[in-house]
């Protein structure tokens, strides 16, 4: 299967995944996938069912959106925006990039995902956040 086929099935299953649709992994991933984001880094499809279902136990249902997709020789580029509603009320997104090499047969062998937790996560909690977003002002260029 071809790198642009692969891709267009894998961003299929991702913009539609849900707790309820967990196993349609199993037609875009390998068993052994290596999976790593800023969190976690594992391998094995069974691991990334058990990431995807402590995301939704921690934070209910979401929704991605593949906003870009890139390729190189050896794998595809997806920018993404993961959409959630927090525990307070309030809407929340993390925007990233993953980056996916496919095997033989179409299905992924590698997703390395990239974004900013500490922007995107930790400043979101009270007292950390508070501590991180002064330690950002203080590392911060000036404008002028």
């Amino acid at each position: 299967m071809d790198l642009r086929s692969a891709a267009d099935r894998y961003v299929a299953v991702m913009q539609s995944i849900s707790p309820q649709t967990l196993s349609r992994l199993a037609e875009v991933c390998a068993p052994d996938i290596l999976f790593k984001d800023p969190f976690n880094e594992g391998r094995g499809l069974d691991y990334v069912i058990r990431i995807f279902e402590q995301m939704y136990r921690d934070i209910g249902e979401t929704k991605t959106v593949i906003d870009d997709v890139a390729f190189s020789d050896t794998a595809c580029y997806l920018r993404w925006t993961l959409s959630f509603r927090r525990k307070n009320g309030r809407e929340a997104t993390v925007l990233g990039m993953s980056e996916v090499h496919f095997g033989a047969d179409g299905r992924a062998i590698r997703h390395f995902d990239h974004w900013d937790a500490a922007s995107q996560v930790y400043e979101l909690v009270p007292v950390l956040g508070a501590v991180l977003r002064r330690i950002k002002r203080r590392l911060a260029t000036p404008l002028q």
